[in-house]
Parts: C-alpha cells; structure tokens; sequence
C-alpha cells in the first residue's frame, strides 16, 4: 500500500520551491506557524483520508489538504493564494 500520509513532504517541498512565491519570502508551515512568524506565510495541514478498494486488491486514496495563506495586506493575499492553488490543484501525486 502506497503511504499518502508522506502527502504533507509533497505539499512542503512544491511550496518552498515555487519561484512564483520567492519575491514575497512566504514560509511554509505544517499544522501551526511559530509564534514569531512574520507575515505572509502558510499553513498546510490534512484534514481527510479516504481509502478505497477494489475486488483485486488495488487501492486510492483521496487526501484532503486544507491550506492556509496569511497576510497583512490582502493583495499579497489574493496573489499568494492563486499561486498556491495554481501549483497544488487537480495534482495527480504517486508516491
């Protein structure tokens, strides 16, 4: 069985290497930020995991990642978001 839950690795590496958020040096945190993170950052945590089976044995799971931009302006916001999910939305991802 493949392990989804290494999902958490994927998300932090695609958003840390994204030069689309290098000009504003957004952080990426999993679960919590630290307490003296300045902004703008992220925050990525999975909220769901549905395994499915089929008759010959064969598996899919379906990860629900909820994603967290935060700011003090709300441009950086909008911009920071779309980025986000331009990277990360419809990804097929094998482990």
């Amino acid at each position: 069985m493949i392990n989804t839950l290494n999902i958490g690795q994927y998300i932090y590496n695609t958003l840390n290497s994204a030069k689309s958020l290098k000009p504003l040096k957004v952080k990426t945190y999993p679960l919590i930020a630290d307490n003296d993170a300045k902004f703008p950052f992220i925050v990525y945590k999975r909220t769901g995991l549905t395994s499915e089976l089929t008759k010959d044995g064969s598996c899919q799971d379906d990860v629900v990642i909820e994603i967290k931009v935060v700011t003090d302006k709300y441009s950086d916001g909008v911009f920071i978001a779309s980025a986000v999910r331009e990277l990360i939305q419809r990804q097929y991802v094998r482990f």
